[in-house]
């Protein structure tokens, strides 16, 4: 299971969280006022040996909108 959490950081967006250990996903994200559900960023974020995520998004704002892990349809 991926879990993943955003937070601000000096006007970046900074997300965190758990994975599959060493296992990658890709990630969209929206700006975290929009209902409507429009993807502003595509990242891919790769887990470390204990499963640990980290990447920064330079762009404020942002929240988790899906999480698609690699190998899955």
């Amino acid at each position: 299971m991926w879990r993943v959490a955003t937070a601000l950081a000096d006007g970046d967006t900074l997300l965190r969280g758990r994975g599959m250990p060493r296992r990658s996903a890709t990630v969209s994200l929206t700006p975290c006022g929009d209902s409507s559900g429009t993807v502003a960023a595509v990242m891919q974020l790769d887990a470390g040996a204990d499963g640990t995520l980290f990447a920064r998004q330079p762009a404020d704002g942002l929240c988790v909108l899906r999480i698609k892990p690699f190998g899955e349809a």
